[in-house]
């Protein structure tokens, strides 16, 4: 056989296998990276979102606290459904005097009140990651 009568084989249309692979991986790495700050995103966002809910709800949480004598913890809402007072909200508080007060009224007749703002009630109760905590001082008497 002549060399002149001969054609170079076909070449072979389309993508090998390890470049598929590569870009599959690639992609894969992008996509989670995208993920993975998309969640940070969104915890972020409920915590600026819990933030700014928590000032006039912590000082009105604050207020009926006060205005029914109060002592020790109070859980709103509460676990067991009975709350001392009517309280709705989209986050679970805990209202307790700071122990940085010692918990009485001082000689301006003003205690502070330590509010802890959570995402559910369940992780108020096993106190885990509080969105906010928020001191307050609030004239009262001790109960």
């Amino acid at each position: 056989m002549s060399a002149i009568g001969r054609t170079a084989p076909p070449c072979a249309e389309g993508f090998t296998l390890i470049e598929i692979l590569i870009a599959c991986i690639l992609l894969g790495v992008g996509v989670t990276s995208v993920i993975g700050l998309l969640l940070v995103s969104l915890q972020r966002s409920r915590q600026v979102t819990a933030m700014t809910t928590m000032g006039p709800l912590a000082t009105a949480a604050a207020s009926l606290y006060m205005a029914n004598q109060q002592s020790g913890t109070v859980d709103l809402p509460n676990s067991n459904g009975a709350d001392a007072f009517s309280f709705t909200s989209p986050f679970a508080l805990r209202i307790e005097r700071s122990t940085a007060s010692g918990g009485e009224t001082d000689a301006n007749g003003l205690v502070t009140l330590k509010i802890s703002l959570y995402d559910t009630p369940e992780r108020r109760d096993a106190e885990q990651g509080a969105l906010g905590i928020m001191y307050i001082r609030q004239y009262g008497r001790t109960p």
